[in-house]
């Protein structure tokens, strides 16, 4: 199939070519055609066996360009679906630190109390837990990142209720969790820079992306149109007398 395809003066030009790749070649061996030889002998094959290989991978390479190429097209709205299906990759949800404050309902009633006046006076929850005898290090609950709806997951649903907000500086109403009350506060909110759809290097990656994509499918296409073409059986009886010729040469 790739044969078929060379004109005479494509036919020159890969010749040329191969003349320069084998004098490349017998240079990488200090000059010497015989070490050249000797080295690839090595592996298992000749010089002209060598640059044989070279010629058909440069011919498989031309015909699946030839081939492929004009059918990979990456229109505006496939770049669109690929962000949106990626979005997370281009725009990481925010992390946010939580703070809780724990009390028991009996034991400490009255400072219970006095957190749910003080909260509604607008006084600063740090400070209240401050004056409690906590410090920030004793209210530390967890980290955690906002899903794809912006919303915390992983907390009873109760919590989730409690909090009207994920803002920095953000109260919880009193949660009743057993027999303690629960107030949990959004200490801080760290969300890292997105990366624009309209920003031209992630438009670059999104393309690169489609056009590796539909190229390895288009090459599987092509390559089932070769091979229904009665390149298969071609194939077949190629593996066959190989097989034959294995166990010639190795079998006793």
């Amino acid at each position: 199939e790739a044969e078929s395809h060379l004109t005479p003066e494509m036919q020159e030009g890969l010749f040329a070519w191969l003349r320069e790749h084998e004098a490349e070649r017998i240079a990488r061996s200090g000059g010497s055609r015989a070490r050249a030889e000797r080295e690839l002998a090595e592996q298992g094959r000749s010089l002209d066996e060598y640059l044989q290989s070279v010629r058909e991978q440069q011919l498989m390479e031309h015909v699946l360009r030839e081939q492929i190429g004009s059918r990979i097209i990456v229109s505006w709205r496939d770049i669109e679906r690929t962000y949106e299906r990626n979005l997370h990759q281009f725009m990481p949800p925010a992390t946010v630190t939580l703070y809780r404050l724990m009390l028991h309902e009996q034991r400490d009633a009255n400072d219970i109390e006095t957190v749910r006046q003080r909260i509604e006076a607008g006084d600063d929850f740090l400070e209240i837990a401050a004056d409690l005898g906590y410090e920030e290090s004793d209210l530390h609950f967890r980290e955690m990142e906002l899903n794809e709806d912006g919303e915390l997951s992983g907390l009873r649903s109760n919590i989730l209720d409690a909090i009207p907000n994920y803002d920095a500086g953000t109260v919880s109403e009193p949660i009743e969790l057993g027999s303690s009350v629960v107030w949990m506060y959004i200490a801080d909110v760290d969300q890292p820079e997105g990366r624009s759809l309209y920003d031209r290097d992630v438009q670059r990656e999104l393309v690169s992306q489609l056009r590796h994509q539909r190229s390895m499918e288009e090459e599987q296409r092509y390559l089932g149109i070769l091979r229904g073409g009665g390149v298969e059986d071609q194939i077949n009886r190629m593996a066959e007398r190989l097989f034959h010729l294995a166990e010639a040469r190795y079998l006793p």
